[in-house]
């Protein structure tokens, strides 16, 4: 059944594409499905098949479900172009992003693997005032999200060792430098070489050298996907390490189940808002919370701020409209 309303769904919106565009949308959320795999994670078989055969998908942004709440209305697209794709040749992020402009919202907001490309792009991208795709919403859930396992595992002083971050690109990079300016030790680790190694006191770069996640107690997972993080990590696990996932596409349950064999805590990381929620609700293809990228666009469609990195009045205005992180363990 699940399978039919997805793919009805899908030609619904399809062919209504005119009168969608029409409307206008407080945010409108795309999203990247960031290689082959995670077509077939993502969607039913049939629907997979079909979007990798038609080339339409690279470059459109494809109505998907919306985002309602109380007087707010959203639309999450995604777009078929894998992270590859993007990185070899950035005139896909700029015919994505000239697509998403002609849907009508008061923000716009990128996620998976087009913040980063789309942060690149400079010598061939325009950058539109409404396109959030900085980090305010992503460091708010994040640290929210750090605070809610240290509270839950305070026994096990995860904030005396260094903070692991497994990633270190756009998003790692800005996490793992908040996180420093707090206080906190941190970790960064990467399987290429980055292109800005920080020089910040209390922040290590490490550059295929994963063995040296033992020192720390929890990890974060911020790489392309889950499973390229779960691969680099994997030998390197410990009990009663806590591991927070927020890539995408996510974490199998198959890697999930070794984790948890091995004495690790794994959780998912998400935002709640009040009263608001992704239609249709199917679980495995709508996640139960919303992401940094998306709840930025969300508060800044609200409150007509343009928050960029600004994180101290983000968290604050976020504060104000109950926009809570949480936990889902898997």
């Amino acid at each position: 059944m699940s399978r039919f309303l997805v793919i009805y769904w899908h030609l619904v919106f399809r062919f209504m594409m005119p009168l969608i565009k029409r409307v206008n949308w407080d945010v409108v959320f795309s999203v990247n499905l960031t290689s082959r795999e995670s077509y077939y994670q993502n969607c039913p078989a049939p629907l997979a098949k079909y979007a990798i055969r038609s080339k339409i998908y690279y470059h459109k942004n494809i109505p998907f479900a919306l985002v309602l709440g109380k007087r707010f209305k959203g639309l999450i697209l995604f777009t078929g172009t894998p992270n590859q794709l993007l990185a070899s040749n950035p005139e896909h992020i700029h015919q994505i992003a000239s697509d998403l402009l002609t849907y009508k919202a008061k923000r716009y907001a990128l996620g998976a693997g087009l913040p980063s490309v789309y942060n690149r792009a400079t010598e061939h991208l325009t950058r539109h005032p409404d396109i959030v795709h900085q980090h305010s919403g992503f460091i708010f859930l994040m640290l929210g999200s750090f605070g809610l396992v240290l509270d839950r595992f305070q026994h096990y002083h995860l904030d005396r060792r260094p903070i692991a971050i497994v990633g270190a690109g756009y998003s790692g990079k800005a996490l793992a430098n908040a996180l420093v300016d707090q206080g906190y030790r941190v970790n960064l680790f990467d399987i290429r070489q980055v292109s800005e190694e920080t020089t910040k006191e209390n922040l290590n770069l490490f550059v295929d050298r994963f063995e040296e996640i033992g020192s720390s107690g929890l990890i974060i997972i911020l790489s392309t996907d889950g499973e390229s993080g779960f691969r680099s990590i994997k030998r390197h696990l410990k009990p009663n390490m806590v591991v927070l996932s927020n890539a995408f596409p996510s974490l199998s349950p198959e890697s999930v189940a070794i984790m948890k064999s091995s004495g690790v805590f794994v959780f998912e990381t998400f935002a709640s808002i009040p009263s608001t929620r992704t239609f249709p609700n199917l679980k495995g293809l709508v996640p139960p919370g919303f992401g940094g990228c998306y709840i930025q666009a969300h508060l800044e469609s609200i409150t007509g701020t343009h928050y960029d990195n600004d994180i101290a009045r983000f968290t604050q205005d976020a504060n104000e409209h109950n926009i809570k992180p949480f936990l889902v363990p898997l």
